[in-house]
């Protein structure tokens, strides 16, 4: 067996060099666009077993020129063994490919948190009249099994234990491995080979039907899709996913043929896992529509590729990435005020990596408020707490969060038209989503102590700004242009290279303070960060990173102390010479709006300075000579000179931004013309804020030793205080 093993390795190595340029030849006119634009084994979806090789895949394969070496060497194995050596496939019997072999899966204390979790989420919806349905979906070798390898025993009685607690405990199950374990005798619900581990359109057919049976109860003008309801076609796939491995197999297509309207962009900033942040949003535009359900879908990969299976049995589908993100039920249940909701869940993602043990274990949402609160018992004994409703507005929804009582144990947000939950997002904020609008100033906050008292009070509003829209604070290097809210970023810097993009948080000096994000790929890109610093005036920087020089927009805002900001942007093209961004905001709550604030009124003189639009300044003392004219701030407290702010030494416009970084108080501003023996100057006394922004501005028209004369004098605060009460 070695012999024979050693002799087809030395073979496939000389047989290796010798083929693949041959192959790269015959095969030019078909594939030479497809290496052109091959892809490399990305991250893979996968159970705990496998995902270990699958990092390694994805690590190596990143090698220069690994992908034609790696499909020649694996081609040479299929031909002459009859192996398949890719990372993340293997061979099973008849032809038929899976995903990697894992050990058999025992049911245990992960499991049965998990069960408890879904009965959790169960109560939340129908205790607030919505149905909920748990879905669950087998992998391929659950379905496939009676083909996996010779010596493989495939054993998922965990299943059946998971699926008994659940019903026990009253819950809406949909089982689809037994329905299409059933179809897999008669048709080919997942493919024979391409797409190891994902069903197919005609399986997920199948298993989306098995599911509106059960919501038919609930909403019976859901009925089960019929072939009709689609257009039906084929597509030959020529290679495995993520692979080029060749399988040239014929997949069925499903093409739903009702339309709908995309509104996903309209959600921009929804919080969401950043490792998982598949979200769409579709309303149908079917005059049938109107009978239909407004449905939350939260879902894995089996349902990733698009919202058909879901939108043609929905007045409104809202598709959000289940990993994760499910365990933050009660925000989206407020974003998006659904009127049923289901949770599908494929066999491989029962794991920590999918769904963290630790949020399951300490699960724990509100009560609805009828259940809680009566206005007549509730107490004055939070009412003494003055707190600002921080809302950061978009064009569906609106972010919504609050500094948290100490004493808080439940809260609810009431508007004239709803109430939502406030999720406890740590020891100091109160934090949801809700409808675009629903805020105004009749809204009232709901608490509960932990000693049981209630209470309720009216609260102010803060509306937060967008910072990138305001006028006067975005500063842009050299290398960068804006033009229809897009900015462009070039470099001539000789072997100079873009690689990211990294969005940066910087002191009103200019120091940089840490990292926000980095970007290192197409498309649009959100976030958020809590500002755990001071308040003051920050500078928020979008750069372009490179190996020598880089180019950058830096944003000014006034940032709160332990508030939230959002951020998205949209990158439509990352070149090492060209980075194109569009659409870059930020939001979050400004106490400050940018804009002139003028701070000097009543201006003092010295004996040599004379006019009133224009000064003039000369010289009384005999031997005097002016050489610049200084712009300073002169402490009074400490008695002392600040370094100037500005030096002119001729003719011209002057103008500039200072930040105040020395303490608040009482100071004197003093444009003045300095000499060698006697000074004149202009000034006035006025009040600093440290960590404030300030434009000063002059003109020079003549510049003589004896006399120099100014006009356009000023000197302003960049932020002036907004009321939002």
């Amino acid at each position: 067996m070695i012999k024979k093993t050693a002799g087809i390795l030395y073979v496939s190595c000389f047989l290796l060099f010798l083929l693949i340029p041959l192959a790269l030849i015959n095969t030019e006119e078909d594939i030479k666009s497809d290496f052109d634009n091959r892809s490399l084994i990305e991250w893979p979806e996968i159970d705990e077993a496998g995902f270990e090789d699958g990092v390694e895949s994805y690590i190596q394969d990143r090698i220069g020129f690994r992908d034609e070496i790696v499909t020649g060497y694996q081609l040479l194995n299929d031909k002459i063994a009859g192996e398949l050596t890719h990372p993340i496939y293997t061979y099973g019997q008849d032809g038929y490919m899976f995903f990697g072999m894992h050990n058999n899966i025992e049911y245990g204390a992960y499991h049965q948190i998990f069960a408890e979790a879904v009965v959790k989420m169960r109560d939340y919806c129908e205790k607030r009249g919505i149905p909920f349905y748990f879905m669950f979906d087998p992998e391929k070798i659950s379905v496939y099994r009676r083909y996996l390898p010779k010596g493989v025993n495939y054993n998922d009685e965990w299943v059946d234990e998971f699926f008994s607690y659940l019903k026990d405990h009253g819950v809406n199950v949909v089982n689809n491995r037994d329905l299409l374990i059933e179809k897999s005798y008669e048709e080919q619900v997942f493919n024979h080979q391409y797409d190891a581990g994902h069903w197919n359109d005609l399986g997920c057919f199948y298993a989306t039907n098995n599911l509106w049976k059960l919501v038919h109860k609930d909403f019976p003008a859901v009925t089960e899709y019929t072939f009709n309801d689609f257009n039906i076609t084929t597509n030959v796939e020529r290679y495995l996913a993520s692979s080029k491995f060749p399988v040239n197999e014929k997949v069925p297509v499903f093409n739903l043929k009702t339309t709908w309207e995309d509104v996903t962009r309209d959600y921009t900033g929804l919080k969401q896992n950043r490792s998982f942040p598949y979200f769409a949003y579709y309303v149908n535009n079917a005059e049938e529509a109107k009978s239909l359900p407004k449905m939350l879908v939260f879902h894995g990969s089996y349902y990733n590729r698009g919202p058909k299976f879901f939108v043609g049995r929905a007045r409104e589908y809202i598709g959000i990435h289940d990993y994760q993100n499910v365990l933050n039920l009660p925000y989206y249940m407020n974003v998006f005020q659904p009127e049923m909701v289901v949770f599908e869940v494929a066999e491989y993602t029962f794991t920590d990596k999918y769904f963290s043990l630790n949020k399951m274990t300490n699960l724990n949402f509100n009560d609805p408020i009828d259940a809680v609160f009566n206005e007549k018992a509730a107490t004055a004994s939070l009412s003494s707490y003055k707190t600002t409703l921080n809302v950061i507005p978009n064009k569906g929804y609106d972010e919504v969060y609050l500094n948290r009582p100490a004493e808080t144990n439940e809260a609810y947000l009431l508007s004239e038209n709803n109430y939502f939950d406030l999720q406890d997002e740590g020891v100091s904020t109160l934090e949801t989503g809700v409808p675009h609008g629903e805020i105004n100033n009749r809204t009232v906050i709901y608490f509960k102590d932990y000693d049981g008292h209630q209470a309720f009070q009216p609260v102010r509003i803060q509306t937060s700004q967008v910072f990138t829209r305001i006028q006067g604070n975005t500063v842009l290097t050299k290398g960068v242009s804006n033009k229809n809210n897009k900015y462009f970023f070039k470099t001539e810097v000789e072997d100079n290279h873009f690689n990211v993009i990294h969005l940066q948080l910087l002191d009103g000096s200019g120091t940089y303070i840490r990292l926000l994000d980095t970007i290192d790929k197409l498309g649009i890109h959100e976030g958020s960060f809590v500002h755990t610093l001071d308040s003051g005036w920050y500078w928020i920087r979008l750069k372009a990173n490179s190996n020598r020089a880089d180019e950058a927009v830096d944003v000014l805002a006034y940032l709160e102390g332990n508030k939230r900001y959002n951020y998205s942007f949209d990158v439509n093209r990352l070149q090492e010479k060209k980075i194109e961004i569009s659409d870059f905001e930020i939001k979050g709550p400004c106490s400050y709006l940018l804009g002139k604030n003028e701070l000097i009124n009543e201006v003092e003189r010295t004996e040599g300075v004379s006019g009133e639009e224009k000064l003039s300044m000369k010289t009384v003392v005999e031997n005097n000579a002016f050489d610049s004219i200084v712009l300073q701030l002169y402490g009074m407290e400490r008695k002392e000179y600040l370094e100037p702010i500005s030096v002119s030494y001729d003719t011209g416009n002057f103008s500039g931004r200072y930040y105040h970084s020395a303490p608040s108080g009482k100071y004197v501003i003093r444009l003045r013309g300095n000499s060698n023996l006697h000074d004149e100057s202009i000034f006035a006394e006025i009040e600093m804020i440290e960590g404030m922004f300030y434009d000063w501005k002059y003109q020079i028209n003549e510049f003589d030793p004896t006399e120099i004369e100014i006009e356009d004098w000023s000197f302003s605060s960049l932020g002036s205080i907004v009321d939002y009460e």
